[in-house]
């Protein structure tokens, strides 16, 4: 026997397998193998109008020198299945495969082993996968567990690495949705993902069995008499069965299998049948936990019931099937259940009723989603729609389905917006466009058919106010009564052509309804800055020239219940960040002991700028070794709000004039007012100012360019001496505010903070006027500082929020709807 099988050891020699194959990939045939450790033989039977008839037969020791590479490639156990693609199937044979014609497909070398499994374990490869562990190392190399290419026996990966002895247990199957496909472990080495990455050295004990049991895509352990569940999070498992305290006993020693597990029944979790511990009985156990997968029964898959069929020989593993069955497989369409969507009507509405609650259902219980056919109609959001202007749209309910049901059919539905027919009527109360008070008188003209409330509604007069220095608003007289309607001023985050804020005007509930075909009456409004400065109204976007009677202003615009209609609101300009600095030199000779110099700063753009933000600089010689002192005799803003510092730039120097940031901002179309210092070396020598880059002739005050002014550190107004090689942009602060979400509409505003890690940090929240609301001190930031800054109680409006670091500042702007 050793001469003809090549081993003499105990009973080797007798190891027979038994499969059934569609070799032709129409009609079954018997396959039939004998030998495993050395010699390898598998012959192949049909079986046709009650004929037995050899098929072919494959010999390792035929005298074909390519089949020498076969012997001792065998397992315990076989699989069947079409490996190549052609639609016939091959053999499985441990190490090596066998063609459908009975020819060698490949072998590996790698030998012998206790366990094979057969599947599509990675879905992102084409075609099927095996996975293997081997005895000999000696044979197997680097690679105790194998995992490849079934097709042509390519290694996909190999684990742990050499010198391992004999694996005797491994499988594969997918138990950890964080990777997609089959996971696969054995008594040696980690946990393995498909791709052969190691996820964890943590894996489940049990490694001889696999069941489809629970309502999940995952598979469970089976060994011995218990099914368990991996927990990939914690690493551990429990278990859902323990079928010996029913009675149930396995098989096979130590590999501890049952008498046959699959899928039985039908709804393609597997059934398991263990004999009864006193062999009188067989159990047969099914799974009662529910599923919302609906999958063909797995016996239709021809590769999964040929598993069935080789489940009495050998070390028989568990069967699997043709395709990839885990977490994130291709759910077939055929297993999905209709759904229908029922989609009441829509009633008509009236613009700037409150948001609709839309009514839509599904016979899924699934949620809808909703689409507006336009947005500038009607938005929707979750199931509830905002009205934005009059017309009619079409509201579209659809559900997507997921793995149990599949996309319902969209089912739409008409919604009409009436116009609310109510006309802001305005005439000009003062008749003069350049004084310290703005004057409109408001009328409400309801044209339309039904009543309309007052408290629901609101009116805003777009204006620039110059010279800013806070505006103060009032109503000076209304029919309504005067008491029952209020304004109040605020300033706008983003400029408008003709509007850097509005004037809100509101309505106390108490004054009930505008009557249908009825008006308000007159509201006699007034406006003006705390200062007393003239304002233009001519550059006013609500403003109408010769407006001595009433006339509808669509300037002004009307809104109910925070929904536009009536009136055109100014359009959105780009933010413009101009200053200029003038200047009059009070001297009458450039040969003096002072340099006595007034200079104004004026906004010229369109938005705020901040005075802690802003600096300016006078460039001059000091004409000697003295040093020099800067003071201020007097300014608009407090001279006691200013500070001066002496420096150099390029060797030339300058005194820079800075802001605190108790005074806010400085407005568009406003200026600082005057601000009078003067420099005095201390030995009260004369300075040669004629010589002085900033210098200009007395008595003149004018636009200077040769003073600068800095706005975040960036020049922003005039030139630097040609002499200086330096510029402040060179030196751009790192420090980078942002605000995750903004406008701010909940009680936290969400900052992230980058570029100043390990620095202390002080957050101020400003209000337009620089006065703080809150302060929040950081002792040290992270490389990215999160941090939540309290919003609550704080009305709408525009806020700065200032972030103050070892040696840079940032300002943001932060917006409360």
């Amino acid at each position: 026997m050793n001469a003809v099988w090549g081993d003499n050891y105990g009973n080797r020699i007798d190891r027979f397998l038994a499969a059934v194959a569609y070799l032709d990939g129409v009609h079954p045939s018997l396959v039939m193998t004998r030998g495993y450790y050395t010699r390898t033989v598998l012959v192949a039977w049909d079986f046709k109008n009650g004929q037995l008839s050899q098929r072919w037969t494959f010999d390792s020791n035929d005298g074909t020198a390519s089949n020498l590479a076969y012997r001792g490639q065998g397992n315990h156990n076989l699989s069947v299945g079409d490996v190549d693609g052609d639609g016939k199937d091959e053999i499985v044979y441990g190490s090596c495969a066998i063609d459908d014609n009975g020819k060698g497909l490949y072998a590996t070398g790698r030998g012998h082993g206790d366990a094979m499994h057969l599947s599509d374990f990675d879905p992102t490869r084409p075609g099927l996968e095996i996975f293997s562990v081997h005895e000999d190392q000696t044979s197997y190399g680097a690679a105790p567990l194998d995992f490849r290419d079934a097709g042509t026996g390519a290694l996909i990966w190999g684990a742990p690495g050499p010198n391992q002895g004999d694996v005797g247990r491994g499988i594969a199957m997918d138990i950890d949705p964080r990777t997609l496909g089959a996971e696969a472990w054995s008594s040696r080495g980690g946990l393995y993902a498909a791709s052969g990455a190691q996820i964890s050295t943590a894996k489940p004990g049990p490694m001889n069995f696999g069941v489809w049991w629970d309502g999940d895509l995952l598979r469970e352990n089976l060994d011995g008499t218990t099914i368990s569940k991996w927990n990939w999070l914690t690493s551990t498992s429990s278990t859902l069965l323990n079928a010996a305290t029913l009675g149930g006993g396995s098989n096979n020693g130590t590999k501890a299998t049952p008498n046959l597990s699959a899928d039985l029944l039908g709804d393609w979790r597997e059934e398991v049948i263990w004999r009864n511990t006193n062999n009188q009985e067989l159990l047969i156990f099914t799974t009662t936990i529910p599923t919302q997968y609906r999958l063909p029964t797995l016996l239709q898959d021809p590769q999964y019931r040929l598993s069935v069929a080789w489940q009495n020989v050998g070390y028989n593993q568990p069967p699997h099937t043709g395709y990839y069955l885990g977490d994130g497989m291709q759910l077939p369409a055929q297993a999905q259940a209709q759904q229908l969507i029922s989609f009441p009507a829509l009633p008509d509405k009236l613009l700037g009723d409150a948001p609709l609650s839309l009514p839509a259902t599904s016979t899924s219980g699934l949620p809808l989603s909703y689409a507006s056919s336009d947005t500038t109609l009607a938005t929707v959001s979750g199931n509830v729609v905002r009205l934005r202007r009059a017309g009619t749209v079409t509201i579209t309910a659809t559900q997507a389905g997921d793995a149990e049901y599949l996309a319902a059919a969209p089912v739409a539905q008409a919604l009409t917006i009436a116009p609310l027919l109510v006309q802001v009527q305005y005439k000009d109360g003062d008749n003069n466009p350049l004084n310290p008070s703005i004057k409109p008188t408001l009328r409400l003209d309801n044209q339309g058919p039904v009543a309309v409330a007052y408290g629901a509604l609101t009116a805003r007069y777009w204006l620039t106010p110059e010279n800013y220095s806070g505006l103060t608003t009032s109503i000076n007289w209304a029919a309504l009564g005067t008491n029952l309607v209020h304004t109040r001023y605020v300033p706008l985050a983003q400029p408008r052509r003709g509007a850097y804020g509005y004037v809100e005007y509101t309505f106390e509930a108490s004054a009930g309804q505008l009557a249908a075909g009825g008006n308000s009456g007159d509201i006699y409004s007034q406006f003006q800055n705390a200062a007393y400065g003239d304002l233009s109204e001519a550059d006013d976007h609500s403003y109408r020239v010769g407006a001595g009677t009433y006339a509808s202003n669509d300037h002004l615009t009307l809104y109910r219940n925070g929904v536009l209609v009536g009136g055109a609101e100014p359009a959105a300009v780009a933010a413009q960040l101009t200053l200029e600095v003038r200047s009059e030199n009070r001297n009458a000779s450039p040969r003096s002991n002072t340099i006595n110099t007034l200079l104004e700063v004026r906004n010229t753009g369109n938005q705020p700028v901040t005075y802690a933000d802003l600096t300016v600089r006078y460039w001059f010689s000091p004409d000697g070794p003295a040093s020099v002192t800067q003071w201020f005799d007097w300014a608009k803003l407090g001279a006691a709000n200013l500070t001066g510092r002496p420096g150099q730039l390029g060797g030339q120097p300058y005194v820079e004039i800075g802001f605190a940031p108790g005074l806010g901002t400085l407005a568009p179309a406003s200026s600082t007012g005057d601000i009078i210092s003067r420099l005095a070396k201390s030995d009260w020598s004369n300075f040669l100012e004629d010589n002085d880059y900033s210098y200009r002739p007395p008595f003149v005050a004018a636009p200077n360019d040769h003073i600068t002014a800095y706005y975040q550190g960036q020049l922003v107004y005039g030139s630097e001496p040609a002499t200086s090689s330096a510029r402040l942009a060179a030196t751009a602060p790192t420090l980078d505010v942002r605000v995750l979400g903004n406008p701010v509409v909940g009680d936290n505003a969400t900052l992230e903070i980058r570029g100043v890690e390990g620095q202390a940090l002080e957050l101020q929240l400003l209000d337009l006027q620089g006065n703080p609301l809150l302060t929040q001190r950081v002792p040290a930031a992270e490389q990215v500082q999160a941090q939540q800054l309290p919003m609550a109680g704080i009305r709408a409006g525009v806020y700065l929020l200032k972030v103050i670091a070892a040696d840079q500042t940032s300002v943001v702007r932060l917006l409360r709807p």
